[in-house]
């Protein structure tokens, strides 16, 4: 429980950009409702385990296969939602009270909501402060969306159709069909979203600069037939670049981010 002490719980409606469908409550109503706790389980899905010796081992394909004795519990993160009488679903948004200006972010999901009408997303912003600060979205899935994707969002002047070929392995995002501002009509140029601006007149609004995973089943159902995977983000102000990377299923992290 003591992880929970380093967010804060965001109550009452969804933020107007999501605008959700949802009411977020705080700990205690979460608790009650059973909706967030911790607990111990034994994980079938990890292929790493530590030896007798403490270190970080990964199983062959017999152990795995046969879920052997070196299976052990450790703790899991539940995060639901529950209906209510009103219509509303009951749901949480946690918010951590340490900020970042850099840092390696990881996230290790088993299991992700999937379906019409869910938006699970774990993103970086100074919403006080939006659009001015920027906001990071590592990854976000939407009804039965199957690839992630990792977006910024930012005021005018951050673009990203300079970087050269070869340094990423994802694809850009597109943006066609955009209604023009005075007539309506739709402009079916095709256009990647490489323009940060949230209010950039040639994507989708708050549409930004959105890199797609191209492999596929990055989230999602295929995500969670695999068991889940592993979304990082590296934002290093020194060199300049924000990196983002999934792996999926867990025996395609590699070993130094196990380590």
């Amino acid at each position: 429980s003591s992880l929970f002490d380093s967010y804060s719980f965001y109550v009452g409606k969804d933020s107007v950009g999501s605008n959700g469908y949802n009411m977020y409550v705080d700990r205690a109503q979460a608790e009650k409702l059973g909706i967030i706790n911790v607990t111990m389980e034994s994980d079938v899905l990890d292929i790493f385990y530590q030896d007798t010796g403490g270190r970080r081992r990964r199983r062959n394909q017999d152990e795995f296969s046969n879920n052997t004795s070196n299976d052990k519990t450790e703790p899991f993160v539940y995060v639901g939602s529950s209906p209510t009488t009103s219509g509303p679903r009951n749901s949480i948004r946690l918010e951590g009270i340490r900020r970042f200006d850099r840092g390696l972010f990881v996230l290790d999901v088993r299991h992700m909501p999937a379906g019409c009408g869910v938006w699970p997303a774990f993103w970086l912003v100074d919403e006080p402060n939006w659009p001015v600060n920027g906001e990071i979205d590592i990854v976000e899935g939407v009804n039965y969306q199957t690839e992630a994707k990792t977006a910024l969002h930012s005021t005018r002047g951050c673009k990203m159709d300079d970087i050269p070929l070869g340094t990423m392995t994802g694809a850009w995002d597109t943006a066609q069909g955009i209604p023009d501002a005075k007539t309506g009509i739709p402009d079916m140029t095709l256009r990647y979203a490489q323009n940060c601006f949230v209010y950039d007149p040639h994507q989708w609004l708050n549409q930004g600069c959105v890199a797609v995973d191209q492999e596929g089943g990055t989230i999602g159902v295929p995500l969670n037939e695999k068991g889940g995977g592993v979304y990082v983000l590296e934002w290093d102000p020194i060199n300049r670049h924000m990196r983002s990377w999934v792996f999926t299923p867990h025996t395609n992290v590699p070993e130094n981010l196990v380590q």
